[in-house]
């Protein structure tokens, strides 16, 4: 019976990706793979994410972070595009609140772009993501121990763009949950994403990339320093086709990451790319830092081009 309802969850969540609605969007900055870790796995984060790093994949990952956690991350892509992401992340144990409440900013931007033979002057784009998001176990609301293992996250969201003297602004939500199966690594999550108003920049509205994410995760312990994660997503953009994607991520002596993934679409006119990055955690003073590093390549079909990516970043986690 209590399988029967996580169903009835998971697929009342995912009822969205049965509805394909076809166009352009807008906020493209909302489809960056952010973060070090979930890049490093192409993206296969709905189930497998933990911490701050999963604001922008599934909220419902916050609720396992019970510290203070700090993520800075920089990349370096194509076109002299380059996007930042600073966020935050704290357990909260109030007599008015419990659970685990975050702040995100994701900003990308790219030099100005001028013309030596015109008068005008050079064109700045940029645009940003300020992102809110709670988390915490459906137990705090449902008080069933089934409920312990399900969580909720609620993500609030602000899209502000940029082109020359043009400026757009809107909103979005995002809602996710994610189940652990007690006493195995397993874990089954769902989440739908950007769903909010139309932006508008010069003359021009379209609708948010409104997604729909379900994800696994399984985790293979060989002994007490060697943990292997396995995540497998799909993910649909309902303005575009849909995209699967397969994450690992080895953990060795709880200091040493190595992470490989590929991301794929179900049509041929999409690029597909693959990832790999490391990480190595420092303990000092019950103080954790992670330094992270991603290359990851995208495979451009129909011009026979790769072009490369690279992400580097660390990740602070205070007692």
């Amino acid at each position: 019976m209590k399988i029967k309802r996580l169903l009835t969850l998971v697929l009342s969540a995912a009822l969205p990706v049965f509805v394909f609605a076809g166009g352009e969007t807008g906020g493209d900055v909302l489809k960056v793979d952010a973060g070090n870790r979930a890049s490093g796995m192409a993206g296969a984060y709905t189930a497998a994410g933990a911490g701050v790093e999963s604001i922008f994949y599934n909220p419902a990952g916050m609720s396992s972070l019970l510290k203070t956690q700090f993520v800075y991350s920089h990349l370096f892509s194509y076109a002299s595009m380059a996007v930042e992401q600073i966020s935050f992340g704290k357990y909260v144990d109030t007599p008015l609140i419990e659970g685990t409440a975050g702040l995100s900013i994701l900003y990308r931007h790219m030099p100005a772009i001028s013309n030596a033979d015109a008068k005008d002057a050079p064109v700045e784009f940029y645009d940003f993501v300020l992102a809110g998001v709670f988390a915490n176990d459906m137990y705090s609301l449902i008080r069933d121990e089934f409920y312990k293992n399900l969580t909720f996250g609620i993500n609030a969201k602000l899209i502000f763009e940029n082109i020359g003297i043009y400026k757009a602004t809107t909103y979005a939500a995002d809602l996710g949950i994610k189940y652990a199966f007690p006493g195995s690594g397993f874990a089954l999550g769902a989440a739908i994403l950007n769903a909010g108003a139309p932006i508008k920049i010069i003359s021009e509205s379209a609708p948010l990339p409104l997604t729909a994410r379900i994800g696994a995760r399984y985790q293979f312990d060989f002994d007490a320093d060697n943990h292997l994660d396995l995540a497998l997503d799909y993910i649909h953009d309902f303005y575009d086709y849909p995209r699967a994607a397969f994450g690992i991520e080895d953990k060795l002596i709880d200091m040493l990451y190595l992470r490989l993934g590929i991301n794929a679409p179900f049509d041929s006119r999409s690029a597909a790319f693959a990832a790999a990055g490391f990480g190595v955690k420092i303990t000092q003073f019950e103080v954790d830092v992670t330094l992270n590093y991603t290359y990851k390549p995208v495979f451009i079909n129909g011009f026979n081009v790769i072009e490369s990516t690279h992400s580097a970043g660390m990740t602070v986690d205070l007692p």
